[in-house]
């Protein structure tokens, strides 16, 4: 398994015992330099690595590669299909591929204001809210676009994130030679199709299941 993006170590100890040889890595040199020091797992190693360059690995390398967290959108566009040709490429026949992305139709939520008691979490979603208010309104009709880099209020407002129409997403997978691609509510864990069309779910993110034959 390739895990990317371990952070602390947040999903080692779910994944790692089920897998024969566990890779977690990070962008963040000091994530990695956690890992090491708190996990003592014996089939796992931790590496600082960079996922739009992942020529530390062969091709065909791993069975199944997670990017978890919507990790794969702190990105731009040019970066993202980086990042998912080395997933491709690292990738046996017949691997999966695990991950989650934000969810361009629950950009709805994302305009409502919630009152906060505390001032300071009162001032930081005004912030927020008129924020993305802004951003929406300068990018015109959100739902005619298929994807949006949008600054939400995340990491105290230092990062733009990628929110994606779910077909769209869908669409680039296959083209990467992805099939037998499933996708999951991140609200109930259900999975979605044709009973639940995708511009009905307004979930924050949208999990990725998919599986690839070269």
């Amino acid at each position: 398994m390739l895990d990317i993006g371990i952070g602390a170590g947040r999903t080692i100890p779910y994944f790692s015992p089920l897998f024969k040889s566990y890779v977690g890595i990070d962008y963040a040199e000091s994530m990695v330099n956690y890992c090491r020091s708190h996990f003592d797992i014996s089939n796992a190693v931790f590496q600082y690595q960079d996922a739009r360059d992942l020529s530390g690995f062969h091709n065909d390398s791993f069975d199944f590669v997670q990017f978890s967290y919507n990790g794969i959108d702190y990105v731009n566009t040019a970066d993202r299909q980086l990042i998912l040709n080395e997933i491709v490429r690292v990738l046996k026949n017949g691997g999966t591929f695990f991950f989650s992305t934000h969810n361009l139709y629950g950009l709805q939520k994302l305009r409502k204001f919630n009152f906060k008691k505390n001032p300071y979490d009162l001032l930081r979603e005004l912030r927020r809210c008129h924020q993305v208010r802004k951003q929406l309104a300068d990018h015109g009709n959100s739902e005619e676009k298929d994807f949006l880099m949008i600054n939400e209020g995340g990491g105290d407002f230092k990062f733009e994130y990628c929110y994606i129409k779910p077909e769209k997403q869908i669409v680039t997978l296959k083209k990467l030679g992805f099939n037998r691609i499933r996708t999951f509510s991140s609200e109930s864990g259900e999975e979605l199709g044709p009973d639940m069309p995708f511009e009905e779910h307004l979930g924050a993110w949208v999990y990725y299941l998919c599986q690839i034959v070269k």
